[in-house]
């Protein structure tokens, strides 16, 4: 029996029949590519458009996809090629082969494994600049999802982007005493309503962190709290510094507000609310209604 295994084995049409069982159990078993969304999840008339955030999560789930590939054929290869090993006793060709295709397996898995350990570096670093967030050293989310309807409205104008008085009381934010002193005092002078509306309106009132970092009741994300407020430290610090101290909360979502009024995004509240949210003036944000939409009619609320 043992005899007719090495002559089996030992003959170029075992080696075809192996790698042919191998290839074909792969498709069984190795992970499906085209899980989930897919490999391109925007973009398409049915998904929203594409951000950085897709593209990063996008290479990321390739290289997981890949490690998964690499990790099954290289088991496969080395149980295969310790099968040869056993069975090859006296035959020194076989057991070069055998050796010589543990070896290439291994060389292979551990070249797909410091490809993965790369990538997931460069993710941390990326969340650590404000594009998403590390909820550890190999996972890595951020919101693909912020950036998905183009705004189909008549824009409302503000009377007057800096000055005015706060007229807006509905609201979680709107009827809190502390808050609505805050927003009314911001050192931007910007339109309390204005304000009122993005943090209330749009934001929900919610000063707890979002999965992609952004935290205190005007949720300005963690690259802006450095660059437009001035904040200093990890991110976690600068959010527990938003946090714990509401007039600098209220100050950093106005200064945001007023710096990207003056630069791209005025003159409308809905404009405004768009760059707030996502970037970019023309588009909308998330949600049903959109985001630019629930500010723009918050606004269109106040007296």
């Amino acid at each position: 029996m043992v005899m007719m295994i090495r002559k089996f084995f030992a003959s170029q049409k075992a080696y075809s029949v192996v790698f042919a069982s191998f290839v074909f159990l792969s498709f069984l078993f190795m992970p499906n590519a085209t899980d989930a969304a897919g490999l391109v999840p925007c973009g398409t008339d049915n998904n929203s458009p594409c951000t950085l955030c897709h593209l990063v999560v996008g290479i990321k789930s390739l290289i997981d996809w890949g490690f998964g590939v690499m990790t099954f054929f290289a088991i496969a290869v080395i149980v295969a090629m310790g099968i040869v090993y056993i069975v090859s006793a006296g035959n020194p060709s076989m057991t070069t082969t055998a050796k010589n295709g543990i070896k290439a397996a291994l060389i292979g898995f551990l070249i797909m494994l410091g490809s993965w350990v790369i990538v997931n570096f460069f993710m941390l670093t990326l969340a650590n600049n404000g594009v998403g967030r590390a909820t550890s050293w190999n996972t890595f989310t951020c919101d693909t999802a912020t950036k998905t309807q183009q705004i189909n409205q008549t824009p409302a104008t503000p009377g007057s982007v800096t000055g005015g008085t706060l007229s807006c009381t509905t609201g979680t934010c709107a009827t809190n005493s502390q808050v609505s002193a805050a927003v009314r005092n911001n050192a931007s002078g910007l339109n309390p309503n204005i304000l009122m509306s993005i943090i209330d309106g749009g934001e929900g009132c919610n000063k707890a962190s979002s999965p992609a970092g952004a935290c205190g009741y005007s949720q300005v994300m963690p690259a802006y709290r450095k660059s437009v407020c001035g904040l200093t430290g990890t991110d976690a610090d600068t959010c527990a510094a938003m946090q714990n101290d509401l007039q600098l909360d209220i100050n950093c979502g106005a200064k945001f507000i007023a710096t990207d009024f003056a630069v791209r995004c005025g003159p409308s509240i809905t404009t405004i609310a768009s760059c707030y949210n996502t970037g970019n003036r023309n588009n909308c944000g998330e949600g049903s209604p959109p985001y630019c939409q629930r500010v723009t009619s918050y606004y269109n609320s106040c007296p």
